[in-house]
């Protein structure tokens, strides 16, 4: 069967955007990795997220991720870090979102939990889906991998102290690269 590229579709913003190249350190693979954010200045339509897509594999940008007004506001939630990273570096003028009962808001340290749990629970689910439709491959298993490594660094960081017992950011450990040599049909 012949593959054959789709028709570009989507358009681009009106807006101004902002491409950051992050590249973040070692992990399992041994060598950092970039991620590329795409953050736009206002809020786009999904015909718009498409259209950056498109621009970011065009340009040849490394794992591109739109992030939108809107998500960048749910981080401050949900990830407060990632929001404290980029609000510092564009001088602090976005706005956060607040919970509706702060004395129930959850602690850094829960969110932290609520982070990881949810990353591992979705990391899980996109395997076992891939798997199951036979649609598994090298590149899906080592993503997987990385959100191992993730809840590693936060184990080793004291934010998730009940994994630390798995070190997982042990190189003779769990995410090792001899790991990933397993067939995908031995799954």
């Amino acid at each position: 069967m012949e593959h054959t590229q789709q028709k570009p579709e989507g358009r681009l913003p009106d807006c101004e955007w902002e491409v950051r190249v992050v590249e973040r350190p070692p992990t399992w693979r041994a060598v950092p990795y970039r991620i590329t954010y795409l953050l736009p200045r206002t809020a786009i339509d999904a015909d718009e997220v498409l259209g950056l897509q498109w621009w970011a594999a065009r340009e040849h940008l490394p794992s591109p991720r739109v992030i939108s007004p809107r998500v960048l506001q749910w981080s401050s939630l949900f990830n407060p870090r990632f929001f404290a990273a980029v609000t510092k570096e564009r001088g602090g003028w976005e706005s956060r979102l607040s919970w509706t009962c702060p004395e129930e808001a959850p602690d850094e340290h829960s969110l932290g939990r609520l982070w990881l749990e949810s990353t591992l629970f979705l990391a899980g689910v996109t395997l076992s889906a891939a798997i199951i439709q036979s649609r598994h491959s090298e590149g899906t298993i080592a993503s997987k991998y990385d959100r191992l490594w993730e809840a590693g660094v936060l184990a080793d960081e004291g934010v998730i102290t009940e994994l630390r017992d798995l070190k997982l950011t042990d190189p003779s450990g769990l995410c090792q690269e001899r790991w990933i040599s397993v067939p995908s049909s031995a799954l």
